[in-house]
């Protein structure tokens, strides 16, 4: 949802900083977003089970951010491995990590030569 859609919906005007703290507590539901502007009062943010239930969101955006990032560099080692030692496997393992596009991508960008596994999902997804 944007920061126009949200205001369209509840009628309220709110600043950017205050809209980045609603849509973190919206991404956080299973509550669609009529459901959730409807429910949403003014200053909301404020109260204090929703400003912990915030928080608690910020720390496991932060953690799920950091392992992503921690996942995405194995990926790339297990990519810079199957350039190295010509292991085609090690391209599935990457993608059990990361999607083949951006697999793909980094070995493109890193001058990698492309293999089977590469060029058979190339070729696949270029339909």
């Amino acid at each position: 949802m944007t920061q126009q859609e949200f205001e369209t919906r509840t009628g309220l005007t709110v600043s950017e900083e205050t809209y980045q703290t609603i849509d973190a507590l919206y991404m956080s539901t299973v509550i669609d977003k009529d459901e959730f502007c409807a429910a949403y009062t003014e200053g909301m943010e404020n109260n204090p089970i929703v400003a912990d239930l915030i928080r608690r969101v910020a720390v496991f955006k932060k953690s799920s951010e950091a392992w992503r990032k921690d996942a995405e560099k194995a990926a790339h080692y297990l990519l810079d491995a199957r350039a190295d030692h010509d292991d085609e496997t090690l391209f599935d393992e990457a993608c059990d990590i990361i999607n083949a596009a951006d697999a793909i991508r980094y070995m493109i960008d890193n001058e990698y030569e492309l293999g089977k596994p590469e060029l058979d999902y190339i070729k696949e997804n270029l339909k």
